[in-house]
């Protein structure tokens, strides 16, 4: 999963997971969290992986999911995870792949092949209502509504009701999940369109100053011009021209927020900053006509 993309879905799903296990009829309310690395063949953490207790022991299990934005996950790859996990904690293990990729997934959830029998249950977005997460209590979960079937709903219309709810929330929060909403949009090229609707709030969040965005996506460098050091200056200089490609590539807008990070060497906080800049900028101009 793309690093910005695996952040986001780490950090949320403590929030989208139990919604998820309760259509498999899964009950989280007792659990012991797992942080298991599998480091004795390769540097790889689930993504999310826990002990469900019972009063009965005996009955406990782990439930595993993994979150999947391309539209490939191998048999192979899940019984990886069943033995690691069965091996460390000798209890039966019950998986769930999440899929939330735009492409018609090509995931196969069965393998038989000499006496193995193994298979993980799959949730595919597309196929979900948005109203599934539109209607809950947190902003974290609100937010994956825009992952979902939109159910033939203009997709501004349901963006302008998400940012609506989202805002009621406490700016931190709220300024946290609008750069979450910003990032996973673009999974159903719809970030255009957030960017827009955000623009137009009364008051233009300021993703390079919020905690959230500096703690999660780097501190974009402040470079103060009232020094005049050389150092200073020479990053000031480097700021600006990595700004002026910046600008360029957002202007075409054929290329993602990804994209535009590995072309002119920057950061997704820098690339996000400028995008909110242009957006201000392109709000203030509309006003004045």
């Amino acid at each position: 999963m793309p690093n910005s993309y695996d952040r986001i879905i780490k950090e949320n799903s403590a929030f989208l997971v139990p919604i998820v296990a309760q259509w498999f009829g899964v009950n989280l309310d007792r659990v012991e969290q797992l942080k298991e690395k599998m480091q004795r063949t390769l540097e790889r953490e689930a993504d999310f992986c826990v002990k469900v207790l019972h009063d009965s022991p005996e009955e406990d299990y782990i439930f595993h999911v993994e979150f999947q934005t391309t539209p490939y996950f191998t048999t192979y790859r899940g019984l990886f995870y069943r033995a690691f996990f069965s091996h460390t904690y000798n209890l039966p293990v019950r998986q769930v792949v999440i899929y939330i990729g735009s492409e018609p997934h090509q995931i196969v959830t069965q393998l038989n092949e000499f006496g193995l029998d193994y298979s993980f249950e799959l949730v595919d977005f597309n196929s979900r209502s948005y109203r599934e997460f539109f209607y809950k209590d947190t902003p974290e979960e609100i937010i994956a509504a825009i992952l979902c079937n939109l159910e033939g709903e203009d997709p501004e219309r349901v963006i302008e009701q998400i940012i609506d709810k989202i805002s009621t929330f406490g700016r931190h929060r709220a300024n946290k999940c609008f750069v979450q909403l910003q990032i996973i949009s673009n999974l159903r090229n719809l970030q255009d369109l957030v960017i827009k609707n955000l623009s137009r709030m009364p008051i233009l969040i300021d993703l390079s100053k919020d905690p959230f965005f500096a703690e999660q996506f780097g501190r974009v460098e402040a470079e103060s011009e009232a020094r005049g050091e050389a150092r200073g200056e020479a990053r000031g200089e480097a700021r600006g021209e990595a700004r002026g490609e910046v600008i360029g590539l957002l202007k075409t807008g054929r290329f993602s927020i990804e994209e535009i990070v590995d072309f002119t060497k920057t950061s997704v906080a820098f690339v996000l900053e400028v995008q909110a800049y242009l957006a201000k900028k392109e709000a203030n101009a509309k006003k004045k006509e």
